[in-house]
């Protein structure tokens, strides 16, 4: 008998949650048959159609997850007058699971050319062999529980209670909002080697869908997702990476880690129970608040205190729950334990208690007024009708609770309860802040007449692409429905875009900056072609404008953008970045790089004010040079562009630099252009050595100078302070990934040399 699964469509704009009703879903086979054509309700959804699915295997095979399978896979395009076109590659329908895959609309643009936006959902990489860890690694707690409070903001009263008791919860009660994810690209593509800062919830649904691909027993699927965010929350709390000198918390590399996939098909039962379980962990025996590094494997590793995923569903079968599954592969001393707070737009959030019907309070208050502000923002009346019970849980909330466990969270059958458990108080909370940091359906602020399309570039012309990302500012929590408008030199707009839920807006190609960066036209008066105005603007956020953001042949430019909350007796509040643009280098002056006789930092006395990375014990004073600082004093001079010579800077001053940054603001100037990777390589090395050189030698303190290092062109390094505006990913790739390299000195191979170019 052929298998089925379900596909249930949600069409939403870009940027929020506002469905969009009317919208024509087509749904074909990967042969381009078309297979159904649908149209989506007031919610935004299509009825549930039953598709032939690939098999539910009990372990995973080319068949099931390989590029070659046919049957189970779709595409599905999506389409709406006044929006353009979406194409889904590859939407998986598994056996007895229900695909939700949610697609984003942007509006059409006034000439009405016809656009269509194709995204190529992945399947899951077959399984590979883990890498044999420890998982009794306490002694490598390094996060200060302390630190991370005092550095975020409590909720205010209307929120969820504050822990009043405690202001410094004990280590692992917190599920921190996002996490800093590495991620190598899947052999056989071009595709660089990134870091992306992701939410912890979407980073976990991401995990499940890679891991626990074809699951349907839910408490099997709990057991996983709870291992999982043990072993993740134990990467982030003992900083295994960033103690190698690495600027994340984990990696997609699944032989030591776990698997991700980016954009997976969304399946409803891995993503219901992630909601519900995500703050679930395994508390290390002994330490309740320390969450133990969960092994796992495919098959095969019942008995070696690893969870087995395949026994796992088989248990699952023969009924045995979340609970007893942890504690048969790990050992009855190992307990699922909930985090006591998570950060949500950075501030805590308690977990709550269920809330039900004949309940009362502020806490029922608080979900009907989540419900109120949702429905509002996007025009759903049926779910402000809970408001009108003022924090009492009455008939019309237990109703409007059902709409939105079934519309919203696509639920079915017994799963929709009308109770708010966390999976619904979570998906609530966070579809709040959506409402009230997006514009809604029915405000037309970002409905502007669409500029006159772009003129036909000739087959000369170079190009290079543009992703602007969006950030509040102090963090990197992404400000999802920014509007994001590019404009020339001259001010003439060239498109508006939105951003996404991660605070991104959609990769486009732009007339670029010829190759030869380094001439006249760059450093003077402002090239018309390959320079842009980026003007963002967000209803809550005062107005940040970047002049002038450089796009460079065959590379693509990353600014970020961080925006600071309005004061609300000036919502017009305009911050403008002026980019200082690259120019002819000074001529440096001549040093002599065999220095080490300048040496002046001890290692015993560098060591006493820095903590040390696991590993050291035999050795608490390592040889110097082995340690990149945290931070190094820049003193930035007065400066004059050296073609016009007008003032750049007219006073000087002395900041201080996070390491990597300060590397990064003196390639954005030096070598500002550069797209081959191994040309990049060599002189940020250059770069990191003769820095640490300027550092350990300390070249300026031994002159009564309070900084390392200055940004004067002829004997150190220019420097770019807003090089985040200005950022291009080939140079940050490579910095993040080569910062903690340096020149040898010849005979002392623990001695930064003074590389000099």
């Amino acid at each position: 008998m052929k298998p089925f699964g379900e596909l249930v469509v949600s069409v939403y704009r870009e940027g929020n949650l506002a469905p969009i009703s009317g919208a024509q879903v087509e749904i074909s086979d990967m042969n381009g048959n078309g297979v159904q054509r649908l149209q989506t309700d007031e919610f935004g959804i299509i009825q549930t159609v039953a598709l032939p699915a690939l098999p539910n295997r009990n372990n995973r095979s080319d068949n099931t997850s390989g590029a070659q399978a046919v049957q189970g896979k779709y595409n599905v395009t999506v389409k709406h007058p006044r929006y353009e076109t979406v194409r889904l590659e590859g939407v998986r329908i598994l056996e007895g699971s229900k695909a939700i895959p949610e697609v984003h609309l942007s509006s059409v643009r006034s000439e009405g050319l016809p656009v269509m936006k194709t995204l190529k959902l992945e399947d899951p990489e077959p399984p590979v062999v883990k890498i044999g860890q420890n998982p009794f690694n306490i002694s490598e707690l390094t996060v200060n529980s302390h630190a991370i409070v005092k550095s975020l903001k409590l909720p205010m009263s209307h929120h969820h209670v504050p822990y009043h008791h405690n202001p410094h919860p004990p280590i692992g009660l917190t599920i921190p909002e996002t996490i800093r994810l590495h991620v190598f690209p899947k052999e056989g593509t071009n595709e660089p080697v990134r870091t992306v800062v992701v939410k912890f919830v979407d980073y976990i649904k991401g995990v499940v869908h890679q891991e626990l691909d074809g699951f349907t027993e839910d408490e099997a699927i709990k057991a996983n997702i709870i291992a999982f965010v043990s072993f993740t929350l134990n990467r982030y709390y003992t900083d295994h990476y960033r103690n190698q000198n690495k600027n994340y918390h984990i990696t997609n590399d699944p032989s030591v880690d776990l698997g991700f996939i980016e954009r997976p098909t969304m399946q409803e039962p891995l993503v219901r129970n992630t909601d519900a379980f995500f703050s679930q962990f395994i508390e290390y025996p002994g330490h309740p608040h320390f969450p133990f590094l969960a092994l796992h494997c495919t098959s095969g590793c019942a008995n070696e205190g690893k969870l087995d995923m395949e026994q796992s569903r088989i248990l699952a079968r023969e009924g045995k729950d979340h609970v007893q599954l942890i504690k048969q592969f790990y050992g009855q001393n190992y307990n699922p334990r909930s985090a006591a707070f998570i950060m949500i737009n950075n501030q805590f959030y308690t977990f709550i208690n269920p809330l039900k019907l004949g309940d009362s309070g502020g806490r029922v208050q608080e979900i009907q007024t989540y419900l109120d502000a949702i429905g509002k923002s996007y025009g759903l009346q049926v779910l402000r009708r809970a408001v009108e019970e003022n924090g009492r849980f009455g008939e019309k909330t237990l109703k409007v609770v059902k709409a939105y466990q079934q519309y919203v969270l696509k639920w079915k059958g017994n799963k929709i309860t009308g109770v708010v458990d966390q999976a619904t108080w979570y998906n609530l909370l966070t579809n709040y802040y959506i409402a009230i940091n997006s514009p809604s359906r029915n405000d037309h602020a970002f409905d502007f007449p669409a500029p006159p399309p772009p003129a036909r570039l000739e087959a000369q012309t170079p190009t290079g692409e543009l992703v602007v990302s969006v950030y509040q500012k102090g963090d990197l929590t992404p400000i999802p429905g920014t509007q994001v408008e590019i404009s020339d030199m001259s001010g003439n707009i060239i498109r508006r875009l939105q951003t996404d839920q991660f605070g991104n807006m959609e990769a486009m190609t732009l007339p670029a900056l010829p190759s030869d960066i380094r001439s006249e036209n760059a450093g003077g008066a402002p090239a018309a072609q390959g320079k842009y105005i980026i003007t963002v603007k967000h209803p809550n956020y005062e107005q940040v404008r970047v002049e002038y953001v450089k796009i460079h042949a065959g590379s693509r430019a990353i600014p970020e953008i961080h925006l600071t909350p309005a004061r609300m007796e000036d919502t017009s509040a305009i911050k403008t970045i002026k980019i200082d643009d690259s120019k002819p280098t000074a001529v440096k002056r001549p040093e002599n790089p065999y220095n080490i006789s300048q040496l002046s930092i001890h290692p015993q006395l560098f060591y006493s004010t820095y903590k040390f990375a696991h590993g050291y014990e035999p050795n608490p004073h390592p040889v110097i040079g082995l340690v990149i600082p945290d931070t190094i004093r820049l003193h930035l001079i007065v400066k004059r562009d050296l073609i016009t010579g007008r003032l750049i800077r007219t006073q000087a001053r002395t900041i201080e630099v996070p390491f990597v940054d300060y590397i990064k603001g003196v390639l954005h100037k030096e070598i500002n252009g550069f797209t081959e990777d191994e040309a990049i390589r060599a002189n940020v090395i250059a770069v990191v050595s003769f820095t640490l050189n300027r550092y350990y030698t300390e070249f300026y303190r031994r002159q009564g100078k309070d900084y390392h290092i200055t940004d004067n062109t002829g004997i150190d390094h220019d420097f770019d302070e807003h090089h985040l505006a200005n950022a291009q990913e080939p140079l940050v790739r490579n910095i993040e990934e080569f910062f903690n390299k340096y020149i040898e000195y010849p005979g002392d191979h623990f001695f930064p040399f003074l590389s000099q170019y």
